[in-house]
């Protein structure tokens, strides 16, 4: 067969007219041998992978030998259900069933069991999870589900119109969400919980061509004849074009400021090419698909290597340093080897959640209970004991120093209380779109904070302690225009700025604050193929630098010389990467050395800095390990007497209080940096200044205070514009991270972020926040949490939709999901909002699963697929789409097929192709959300149903009782 390029594939047949040999555009060659009965015996991939196939009397799969000789054998009855799975590392999973052949019970290897119960009707009623906690369903009669009760008595109703269509969702606050469809069954309005309401218009082959916000503010698109998306119109007037070949491949994007990228594929579709001006980015792949080779625009390569069961085995850098990962027979990552050759290995239970990491410097241990929450961890620093409520949601978490932080949720699973270590406490109350209303902090000398939104949830302003009032404005497409501090109507800080179509700052206007700026200087770098900084000259004062690095990446010294002088800075970095000490070394003319700080960083078994020592000074630090960023709460001393409490609201620092009960308010702007802090009867009290990278400027005032650039989001100021995030350490003198990201180059190409380890927020630092230590795009949604509650609403939407509860790691990434999405929304269109909230929302639901333990490895096929299918439904949930909730082959009719399948035990794989049709649809059919949800549904939506359908993609954990065959 050939498409309109001449490419051809070519499919084989035997005489039985069984597929023997399928040859794609590349090549590239995949062979299927059968037995005598015609059931598939072998299976060769285009690489020479072989996975044997061996079955039972009836022609049931018994075993599956799989390419890299790890066996997975399954048993069945004798009307064809699965009764047993057994993994490649002999861990068996027991499945029962009821007279209909529905799955009553799955067992764990250590023997605890997820059950289902159904009505007479054969419709899922009850589910019983291993801590013994129930969901229970109602359905309508024609079998819509109805209701859905949670553990912690909380329901979700879901209402219908006559045609079946979800006309709205009653959330288990009592909020109301609802969409009203045309007679063609497409969504035209969304009315959300606060009344306001988003309207869509279509043309006559169903695309979306408009989208009216609460404000009145629309947003359109054009199509070509193929009702190809080509140009999408934002409410300022910018656009977004695209341009596609003859088979639908994107070959050209025009940007809002006009810029073109270009795009050139393989015979596979592949993009091998990526092209702004003169600039190139390049793509190599293997016949598997996998990426081997990334080749930037200076001609540097780093090179990918894969095993046989397309795992990422080795990555090498610009500078053939090699990173080496070796894999169990069950695909979990057993031993990392960083390119200092230091190991790190791993063990793992029955369940293949982590159990024990142990390197050179560190041994951690970890326990679960039996719905694979983290319960129990054991590090250096000591035991972190963790418990849970009913919908498996963190409850209370005592830390290696028995420091007790305790939190409680209302029915729709928001935080609505927090209990410090001393018995303080701060409270939340929300509005009916999960926007954060009031803070109550009493028992901290606070009087309560209380925060407004406009129609399209921009925060517009706040009644803060002291007095004080701060207002937001924003443009037509959401983006911050303007913020003010004002104390009786006079402002003490106030700044507005302007922006280009991307959203990036042109002007910025300082009306009311410090207005130090910083002088002329340039500096000229070197760097190495890796983009190592080698040496670096500054003009004002005249100093040169000179970073040395060791094979993993880590900046271990940098040696400064100004004015006759030399200053030595020498890094300790663990196996992991994560910077242990700095210590600063002062070199005289005379050759004297004088050792002027020593600061040593003590880490617990999930990577959270909770022990500094500063020349001998010890703090401690107790972390939100809700909070994404896990911001610390308190600052004690090395005995535990407290030194500081930190109250945070709205993803931001609210206030630090010290122990002599001296309140500083934290003022904050868009990308986080505390630029003044007021005291309790609103006085301003204290200014900051810093250039765009973090160098502090100017501080007039005398409070102490670990907050400072980018402090809002919880990264500690620890001297000499050293900052330390979440997963790496960032030096502001030189613009750059002591140690290279890690997700890696890998991580950052399936990302579409910028190819550069070391560089801080995308090279882009007053549009980008890296707050993390991670991509700047997950960054920047973590940390600004625009729309992540109302992800976490479209978490539970989705929830209702699969039926099933999810983690609250998959809550979190829906949160990241919508947050991601709203903020993105503020920088780019829907289409790019919606990949950045499918890929934020997986990202940041793995990390977690990885940081509790329920989860080994990254997942990027998960990953690919979530930012894929965000992209997709960026522009509008629950409308009706030619080619995919409607039409013959549509996405929704492939999804009922397959679905229909998969309940019946007739296949064993599908394709990414397939599996994204599935979510697609299930997607975008009648799902009653604003646009804003969106971040939140494709997580929650995409997610789970990736975990059950596609085994190529990854390791599967879960918890819902449905076999796999």
């Amino acid at each position: 067969m050939k498409d309109a390029l001449g490419r051809e594939t070519r499919t084989d047949y035997d005489v039985e007219h069984h597929v023997t040999n399928t040859v794609d555009a590349a090549g590239h060659a995949m062979r299927i041998a059968y037995l005598a009965n015609g059931l598939p015996q072998t299976v060769t991939g285009p690489r020479g992978e072989v996975t044997t196939y061996a079955y039972d009397a009836y022609g049931n799969p018994s075993s599956i030998t799989r390419a890299d000789g790890g066996t997975e054998t399954r048993t069945w009855n004798a009307r064809g259900d699965l009764l047993t799975r057994t993994d490649a590392n002999t861990n068996t999973t027991a499945f029962t069933y009821n007279g209909r052949r529905q799955m009553t019970s799955e067992r764990d290897p250590f023997g605890k069991a997820v059950s289902n119960v159904y009505n007479d009707a054969g419709l899922l009623v009850t589910t019983i999870d291993k801590r013994g906690h129930s969901t229970t369903r109602t359905w309508t009669p024609t079998y819509k589900e109805k209701s859905i009760r949670y553990p912690d008595g909380g329901s979700l109703t879901n209402f219908y119109d006559a045609a079946d269509r979800l006309m709205a969702v009653r959330d288990p606050m009592g909020f109301v969400a609802s969409n009203q469809f045309d007679q063609a069954g497409r969504v035209i309005r969304t009315v959300n919980a606060r009344g306001f309401a988003v309207s869509n218009s279509y043309d006559q082959s169903d695309n979306l061509l408009t989208v009216r916000d609460p404000a009145g503010n629309v947003t359109s698109n054009q199509y070509d004849a193929l009702n190809r998306v080509v140009k999408t119109i934002d409410v300022l007037g910018f656009s977004v074009s695209n341009q596609y070949n003859e088979v639908g491949w994107l070959t050209a994007t025009v940007d809002q400021e006009g810029k073109r990228t270009e795009y050139e594929h393989d015979p596979l579709g592949r993009v091998i090419v990526q092209r702004r001006g003169a600039v190139e980015h390049r793509f190599e792949y293997d016949a598997s698909g996998n990426r081997m080779a990334y080749v930037n625009p200076k001609n540097a390569r780093m090179g990918f290597g894969y095993d046989k069961m397309n795992r990422l085995v080795a990555e090498t850098n610009a500078i053939s340093q090699v990173t080496r990962y070796v894999f169990d027979p069950v695909g979990n990552l057993r031993q990392k080897i960083n390119a200092n050759g230091q190991p790190i290995n791993y063990s793992y239970n029955a369940l293949n959640l982590p159990t024990n990491r142990q390197s050179a410097i560190e041994n951690v241990s970890f326990w679960y209970d039996p719905n694979g929450n983290l319960t129990n961890m054991v590090d250096s620093l000591g035991t972190t004991r963790q418990s849970y409520d009913s919908m498996n949601r963190l409850a209370k978490v005592v830390d290696p120093f028995n420091q007790t932080v305790s939190n409680q949720y209302n029915l729709a699973g928001q935080r609505i209380k927090i209990t410090y270590p001393d018995g303080k406490t701060e409270q939340f109350a929300y509005n009916p779109n999960g926007g954060l209303t009031n803070v109550i902090a009493s028992s901290f000398g606070l009087s309560t904070t209380v925060y407004s939104y406009n129609s399209r949830d921009n925060l517009t302003g706040a009644a803060l302690p002291g007095s004080l009032a701060a207002s937001y404005a924003y443009d037509n497409v959401s983006r911050l225009s303007s913020w003010s501090v004002s104390k009786a109507g006079s402002n003490i800080l106030s700044r507005s700025c302007t922006r280009n179509g991307l959203g990036f700052k042109e002007t910025e206007d300082i009306q009311a604050g410090l207005e130090v700026l910083d002088g002329p200087s340039s500096q000229a770098r070197a760097h190495n193929a890796a983009d190592q900084i080698t040496s670096m000259a500054q003009s004002v004062p005249s100093a040169q630098s000179v970073p040395t690095f060791d094979a993993a990446g880590n900046t271990t010294q940098v040696v400064l010389s100004v004015k006759g002088q030399t200053f030595s800075t020498i890094n300790r970095f663990d196996p992991e990467n994560r910077l242990l000490s700095v210590t600063r070394i002062r070199n005289s003319p005379q050759g004297q050395s004088v050792t002027t700080s020593v600061v040593q960083l003590e880490y617990d078994g999930q990577g959270l800095l909770l022990r500094i020592t500063d020349n001998g000074a010890v703090s401690r630090l107790v972390r939100d390990r809700l909070d994404q960023l896990a911001r610390p709460l308190m600052e004690t001393d090395g005995v535990g007497n407290t030194v500081r409490w930190f109250v945070w609201a709205n993803a931001r620092l609210l206030a630090q209080i010290g122990t002599n009960s001296v309140i500083r308010i934290a003022h904050i702007d868009e990308l986080g940096r505390v630029l003044g802090f007021t005291d309790s009867n609103g006085a301003l009290v204290d200014e900051f200044a810093f250039s765009p990278y973090g160098r502090l400027i100017a501080h007039s005032g005398t409070t102490a205070t670990p907050f400072t650039w980018l402090g809002s989001f919880g990264v500690w100021d620890a001297g000499h514009g050293l900052y330390l995030t979440r997963y790496r350490a960032y030096d502001a003198n030189s613009m750059c991270w002591l140690s290279a990201d890690p997700i890696g180059i890998n991580g950052l190409l399936v990302r579409q972020s910028l190819p550069h380890l070391y560089v801080y927020g995308n090279a882009s630092p007053l549009f980008y926040i890296d707050a993390n230590g991670q991509w700047a795009g997950v960054d920047d949604a973590i940390a600004l949490g625009a729309g992540a509650v109302i992800g976490l609403v479209g978490q539970g939407i989705a929830d209702a939709f699969a039926g099933q509860l999810s983690d609250w790691e998959d809550y979190a990434g829906s949160a990241v999901g919508g947050a991601a999405m709203g903020e993105t929304l503020l920088y780019a269109g829907p289409v790019a909002a919606g990949a950045v909230g499918g890929a934020a929302g997986n990202t940041t639901a793995q990390w977690l699963k990885m940081g509790t333990g329920k989860q080994d490895s990254f997942n990027y096929g998960q990953l690919a697929i979530e930012t894929g299918l965000g992209a997709a439904t960026g522009l509008i949930p629950g409308q009706r789409i030619a080619g995919v909730t409607a039409g013959r082959g549509s996405y929704n009719a492939v999804a009922n097929q397959m679905i229909t399948k998969i309940k019946n035990d007739q296949i064993e794989n599908i394709t990414t192709k397939t599996a994204s049709k599935i979510v697609t649809a299930k997607f975008v059919q009648g799902a009653a959300l604003e646009s804003s949800m969106v971040g939140g549904v494709v997580h929650g939506i995409v997610g789970p149903t990736i975990s059950e359908v596609g085994t190529a993609l990854g390791p599967r954990n879960t918890t819902q009782a449905r076999p796999h065959k």
